[in-house]
């Protein structure tokens, strides 16, 4: 991932993900942090599934501009139900001792 990365945008550069849990693995964070690769926080896959658009990106400034209208387009309360379920979802992790849980 890495040398494509630095190919196509520079040394600075930030990770992009869909929160699957495999993306999100405290291994895989451990990588990340190691090699110090910055990730962009944003909403699991889930959310912007749901509100996948017709229009697909051509280039870098057009992707920014959908993903911006698409998380300005969030439902405050999907943001709140996020905000809410962090206690359960805390919880399952300790319970999995950071294994997959069911979110």
């Amino acid at each position: 991932m890495q040398p494509s990365a630095r190919k196509l945008m520079g040394r600075l550069y930030i990770f992009q993900h869909d929160n699957d849990a495999k993306h999100t693995a405290k291994k895989v964070g451990d990588f990340l942090k190691q090699k110090k690769i910055k990730v962009l926080n944003w909403p699991p896959q889930m959310v912007m599934e749901r509100r996948r658009l017709d229009d697909v990106p051509k280039n870098q400034q057009e992707l920014k501009n959908l993903l911006q209208r698409v998380c300005e387009n969030i439902e405050v309360q999907v943001y709140m139900n996020l905000v809410d379920s962090m206690p359960r979802r805390l919880q399952a992790v300790i319970e999995a001792k950071c294994s997959p849980t069911k979110y």
